[in-house]
């Protein structure tokens, strides 16, 4: 997602955006900062279905 097409979602009712980046990945974090993001309190949950990812197609 690019810069610009994050400035009109709100003309388009968009209020919040969320993103994931890994703990210990300060560049990430660091750069997205920069663009105003900031660290909510949840917790992300997952469930592994299988032990490693695998191609797909």
């Amino acid at each position: 997602m690019d810069i610009e097409s994050i400035e009109v979602r709100p003309a388009r009712g968009v209020w919040k955006l969320n993103l994931m980046v890994r703990r210990g990945n300060e560049g990430a974090m660091g750069f997205y900062a920069e663009l105003g993001y900031g660290e909510d309190e949840v917790v992300a949950m997952s469930k592994r279905l299988r032990e490693t990812p695998t191609a797909v197609g």
